[in-house]
């Protein structure tokens, strides 16, 4: 087995001719932010793959998408929940991603500043109403 290795510069590797986006690659190996909602259909909805969407990676299943888009029109938080606990079960039984390592995500803020949290997720300001400063 012979692996070639090849290096993209980032502005190329998700553009709609690249790589990522057509599908042109065995392994891929990049940086992904998770968002603050937990809802992925942006990202592995039927029809979202490229050049309409984020699903690099190809996974279909009707099922999560009807519970995504169930899960998006409701607010009780406990009831989505319950949602997103089944669809992760459906999308780990297919395992269309192999999440390699998550990469801590390193803050740097004035120690006067008060109720800040960090974020797991893309939005480092995901509770900015709550900041306040002595």
């Amino acid at each position: 087995m012979v692996v070639t290795i090849k290096s993209y510069p980032y502005g190329h590797i998700f553009d709609n001719d690249g790589p990522i986006r057509t599908g042109n690659y065995n392994l891929a190996f990049y940086s992904y932010s998770v968002n603050y909602d937990p809802s992925a259909l942006d990202d592995d909805g039927c029809d979202q793959f490229a050049p309409h969407g984020g699903n690099d990676a190809r996974f279909c299943d009707p099922v999560v998408d009807r519970l995504e888009r169930e899960a998006l029109s409701i607010t009780d938080q406990s009831k989505r929940k319950a949602l997103y606990a089944e669809i992760q079960r459906r999308r780990m039984s297919s395992l269309p991603t192999l999440p390699v390592y998550f990469r801590d995500r390193v803050s740097v803020v004035d120690t006067s500043l008060r109720d800040y949290s960090s974020s797991w997720g893309i939005i480092p300001q995901w509770n900015a109403w709550q900041w306040t400063k002595p």
